[in-house]
Parts: structure tokens; C-alpha cells; sequence
């Protein structure tokens, strides 16, 4: 995520995002603005990549 993304989207960064799979998917990780990893069983990855368009 660089600057210029965050300008464009309203400053919504990685963590934003992190934070929504994990309150959709579990998970354990976290971030900031611009940088962050999270962990997901197996299932939950799988879940994720059929709704990841409907999360963002």
C-alpha cells in the first residue's frame, strides 16, 4: 500500500482491511496504514477468495 493509495481511497489502508477480513473471516494478525500479515486457517482462506470482491 503506498501513499498515493491512501489518498485515493479516502486513507483506507491496510489495516482497514485486515480488520475486515478478520471480523468476516477470524484470524490473527494486523497493521498499519501502509503494511500488515494476517493468518487464516486453510477454510477461511478458501472462504475468502470466493467473497473477497464482496469485502472490498
Amino acid at each position: 500500500c503506498s501513499r498515493g493509495y491512501l489518498k485515493s481511497h479516502e486513507g483506507i489502508g491496510v489495516n482497514n482491511v485486515i480488520s475486515k477480513v478478520k471480523d468476516n473471516f477470524g484470524g490473527m494478525g494486523g497493521g498499519h496504514k501502509l503494511a500488515g500479515g494476517l493468518r487464516l486457517s486453510i477454510p477461511s482462506y478458501n472462504k475468502l477468495k470466493e467473497n473477497v470482491d464482496n469485502l472490498l
